[in-house]
C-alpha cells in the first residue's frame, strides 16, 4: 500500500560505558519517509588490554509495525536473532556493526535499548529513544546535522531523474549508489559540497524497480527505491 505521509524519525543517544567497552559514537537525528529504511551505524571500542569476547544485543522493543536487525559489515542476520558475539583484539574499534530499521507504519514513541558485555562482566549500554510522526507535504527524506536530502524526482523516472540536497560539512564524503533488485551497483554519484543537485540518468535503465543508497564517509546510512518506467 503506497503511503504518502512522512515520518520524522527523531533519535536521541544515551550512552554509558563501563570499564573495558566504550561507544564511540552516536546516531543522528534522521527524517525518513513511510516504511523505509535508515541504518544505525553502531561503533564499539575495546579499551582493554587484552581481547575480548563480546555480544551485542537489543533489549528494547521496537514498534508494533517496525522491524530491525543487526548487520555487521554486509552481513546481516535475522530479525528474530537479537543478539550476536564477536572477538575484538585489545585496542580495537568495531565500527562496522550497524542496526537498520525500518520505520514503520503509524506513529509511535518508544525506546530501543543496546548492551555489548563480556564473560568477564565488563559491558556498555546506550538508548535510543524513537519518536515516529507522519508529516504532510513535501518534505526531506534524510537529515542530519551534516545533510540534508529529497527524494529522487520525477517518480517513476523515464530518462533522467533528479535529486535535491544540501551538504553542511564540508569534510563528509557523500555519494549515492543506484542497485538493481539483485543488488548489483548500476551507478554511483558523488553530491559535492557546495552544490545542491544531482542529475541521475536512466537511459541505461530497464523498465522496472531500483533502490538508491545514501553514503556518508563511505558508510551507507539510508536505502531508497527509484521507480523507472520506459
Amino acid at each position: 500500500m503506497k503511503k504518502t505521509g512522512l515520518l520524522m524519525l527523531a533519535v536521541f543517544f544515551a550512552g554509558l560505558a563501563f570499564g573495558q567497552l566504550e561507544f564511540t559514537d552516536s546516531p543522528p537525528s534522521v527524517q525518513v519517509s513511510v516504511s523505509e529504511v535508515v541504518r544505525l551505524p553502531i561503533v564499539l571500542k575495546n579499551t582493554s588490554e587484552k581481547a575480548q569476547i563480546v555480544t551485542f544485543r537489543l533489549t528494547g522493543e521496537l514498534g508494533s509495525t517496525q522491524r530491525g536487525y543487526f548487520c555487521l559489515d554486509k552481513n546481516c542476520f535475522e530479525q528474530a536473532n537479537r543478539e550476536f558475539t564477536r572477538k575484538l583484539e585489545a585496542g580495537e574499534q568495531l565500527a562496522e556493526v550497524t542496526f537498520v530499521l525500518e520505520s514503520g507504519l503509524m506513529a509511535s514513541h518508544h525506546t530501543l535499548r543496546f548492551e555489548a558485555d563480556t564473560k568477564g562482566g565488563a559491558g556498555a549500554e546506550y538508548a535510543v529513544n524513537v519518536w515516529v510522526e507522519e508529516k504532510k507535504g513535501r518534505s526531506f527524506v534524510f537529515q542530519t546535522k551534516d545533510i540534508s536530502l529529497h527524494d529522487i524526482y520525477p517518480s517513476p523516472i523515464t530518462d533522467v531523474g533528479f535529486l535535491d540536497y544540501r551538504l553542511q560539512n564540508e569534510s563528509v564524503k557523500a555519494k549515492i549508489t543506484i542497485q538493481n533488485i539483485l543488488g548489483q551497483r548500476m551507478g554511483d554519484y558523488d553530491l559535492p559540497y557546495g552544490e545542491n543537485k544531482v542529475k541521475i540518468s536512466a537511459e541505461d535503465l530497464a523498465a522496472g524497480v531500483y533502490f538508491f543508497t545514501l553514503y556518508l564517509n563511505n558508510q551507507g546510512v539510508l536505502t531508497r527505491k527509484i521507480l523507472v518506467r520506459k
